[in-house]
């Protein structure tokens, strides 16, 4: 192993640990080295998309792209990069090439799969998901995307509830997961649990304005409109406190 390969290990390990500015610090002293060093800019790629720099990400993936072959982390990271920048049918074939691997890793194959819905590709979604979950079984990110693409799929509620119920069990604090078993419940007719299993979310803590606008739509649905009223009130409040927010004079940006 040369010093430079001794130098990229330890940016990696950096990268890995969440190190993120050190990482790219490091990486910025050696950029008249790394000219044509194609794992260099790869890692100068994933550094810059975990600080949320996308564009600069892209640069660096394209540029690693044409050195050597990308690792699937940095092909996922590459089509959320043209995703982000709004290049979707891009980001479609990156993903769609992904969907055909075989991932040995449980994080990588939560990031095919997220990328596949979130590009709308759901069959595709579908098929990966239930493939490797015959290797990460309890993997409920995995899971939730099975559910989500069947509904999207129109498969019958009464194939998705149990799966939905699965997902809820492996992560009960999760209110996506909750809200979402909830409206299976709902759509199955089963409202008295649906409205036993959504009475335990602090509705006053919550800030994540999609889940209120689902848990008040659903609220209404069950005829519970105390807990809609609760919700709408929340999110007037979220909405006055993120206009009201302090904006400083353009000669202080």
């Amino acid at each position: 192993m040369n010093a430079m390969e001794r130098k990229l290990d330890h940016i990696d390990q950096l990268r890995v640990l969440g190190s993120f500015a050190e990482a790219l610090r490091h990486l910025n002293t050696l950029t008249t080295e790394v000219e044509d060093n194609g794992r260099a800019w790869e890692l100068m790629g994933l550094v810059h998309f975990e600080l949320a720099n996308y564009q600069q990400s892209l640069d660096a993936l394209e540029r690693a792209s044409l050195l050597v072959p990308l690792s699937v982390e940095a092909q996922c990271r590459l089509a959320e990069c043209y995703m982000t920048s709004r290049r979707r049918e891009v980001a479609a074939v990156i993903y769609a090439h992904l969907a055909t691997l075989d991932v040995g890793l449980e994080e990588l194959a939560e990031l095919i799969g997220i990328g596949l819905k979130k590009i709308g590709q759901f069959d595709l979604a579908l098929r990966f998901c239930l493939h490797h979950l015959g290797r990460f079984s309890s993997n409920h990110k995995l899971l939730f995307i099975v559910t989500e693409s069947m509904r999207r799929l129109e498969y019958d509620n009464d194939v998705i509830t149990p799966i939905a119920c699965q997902v809820y069990r492996l992560q009960p604090d999760n209110v996506t997961y909750r809200v979402r078993f909830a409206r299976h419940l709902l759509v199955a007719r089963r409202n008295s649990e649906a409205v036993n299993l959504l009475q335990s979310v602090d509705l006053n803590a919550l800030q994540c304005i999609p889940s209120l606008q689902r848990l008040r739509m659903l609220f209404e649905q069950l005829g519970e409109h105390d807990s809609s009223q609760i919700c709408r009130a929340r999110l007037q409040q979220i909405g006055y406190e993120l206009s009201s927010a302090y904006r400083p004079p353009k000669e202080e940006h």
